[in-house]
């Protein structure tokens, strides 16, 4: 029946978000952000492949509200955060599909989502300053130096592994 398939529906767009969007959004946040060196081909490469998944979420958005059904579920709750932070993976407003902005939007607009954001901080401010269409412009100093400090965090974390006997 219906559940049957809708719960089928919802798996696969959980699945397209921790298979596809997260990791390869992931690589790119790093290689824009965070990697200690620039490497061309790294951002290359992520920054393109999360691009044409966007292109996948368009194709299914520009017809429906939501991932599965028109109704809101546990697929959206899990895609809009990626979604959200397109910017801090190096994509301008022009490079997402303007069914994927409205589809962000669309989340932005539910109080739960907008409560849920301001964890683990308390407020949404840097969610807010991402959604300015002048982020690049506006807010570069920052954005560059919430990078510096997460960078560290993370190169801090990999020399401590590898010097770790575990």
């Amino acid at each position: 029946g219906d559940g049957v398939d809708r719960r089928s529906e919802v798996t696969q767009w959980l699945y397209f978000v921790h298979g596809g969007i997260g990791p390869m959004q992931g690589q790119a946040n790093h290689f824009v952000r965070y990697a200690p060196e620039d490497i061309p081909y790294g951002k290359n490469r992520y920054v393109t492949e999360t691009k044409r998944l966007y292109q996948v979420l368009d194709r299914r958005l520009k017809d429906h509200d939501w991932l599965v059904g028109d109704k809101y579920s546990i697929a959206d709750i899990n895609a809009y955060p990626w979604l959200q932070y397109y910017k801090w993976a190096g994509l301008k407003d022009e490079d997402v599909p303007q069914s994927v902005r409205d589809y962000i939007d669309r989340n932005w607009a539910r109080e739960a989502v907008r409560e849920g954001m301001k964890v683990p901080n308390g407020n949404t401010d840097w969610v807010e300053k991402m959604r300015s269409p002048d982020f690049f412009e506006v807010h570069a100093k920052e954005a560059e130096e919430k990078a510096a400090q997460a960078s560290k965090w993370i190169q801090d974390g990999m020399k401590k592994d590898r010097e770790s006997k575990a």
